[in-house]
């Protein structure tokens, strides 16, 4: 389970749902060097209530521009909430980059008091799985200060022409202010790996990947609309 710590590497949950290009054959999503790596922004959320997404952008992260490239899945896609957005963040295949601006954010008041109720439901965002922000408190656990993260760290590891696994890092936390802009960056880092693109889901096998709390009021809602249709 991912922590709201900047250091605390986020594991991509679905590697062959978020990259993708349209050079690369879908039968072996084998690339060339400096081929386009499409990165696909997808849903937010708060944490405790997994149920409750909404689409990446109906926060005020600033976007490259407004012709929004979209790649619906099936029904089940659709229903599950999943709605991936080109995020038009230049990634070239084996190609690192140190840190390199996004856009610029400029936070006025409305951008502000929405990132902060994002952070205080502790939303979380998924083409990687991070947090938004986090709140700041002093040594005596008061004056909490809102930050938002505006750098993120791309580790993508590779065998020969194919993409394995891909992590995420969080870090440079700004505060929330109005007026204040900020530069949102990313940096992107290719390391070689021995493991086979038929075995890269491997590491998602693992219990403590999918250990997480249970919801019990997801569960107390399902069970209570079982109980309703039945009575229909």
């Amino acid at each position: 389970m991912p922590s709201s710590s900047s250091s605390t590497a986020a594991v991509l949950l679905l590697l062959v749902s978020i990259f993708a290009s349209s050079l690369a054959s879908d039968s072996d999503h084998k690339y060339q060097a400096d081929e386009q790596v499409t990165l696909w922004v997808n849903k937010v959320g708060p944490y405790n209530n997994p149920q409750e997404t909404y689409n990446y952008y109906s926060l005020p992260f600033c976007r490259p521009s407004q012709n929004d490239v979209h790649k619906w899945g099936g029904l089940g896609e659709v229903l599950g909430g999943n709605e991936l957005i080109d995020s038009e963040i230049p990634i070239k295949f084996l190609k690192n980059v140190d840190r390199k601006v996004i856009c610029q954010l400029e936070l006025d008041e409305p951008k502000v008091e929405h990132f902060k109720d994002a952070i205080e439901s502790s939303y979380w965002f998924e083409f990687f799985m991070g947090f938004v922000g986090e709140l700041h408190s002093d040594k005596n656990g008061e004056n909490a200060k809102h930050v938002l993260y505006t750098h993120k760290n791309i580790i993508v590891k590779y065998n020969k022409d194919q993409i394995i696994h891909v992590n995420l890092t969080q870090d440079n936390p700004r505060p929330l202010e109005a007026g204040r802009t900020v530069d949102l960056t990313y940096s992107v880092q290719w390391i070689p790996t021995n493991v086979t693109f038929a075995r890269r889901f491997d590491v998602y096998l693992d219990y403590p990947f999918f250990e997480h709390q249970i919801h019990w009021f997801s569960i107390f809602n399902s069970f209570m609309m079982v109980i309703f249709l039945t009575g229909l």
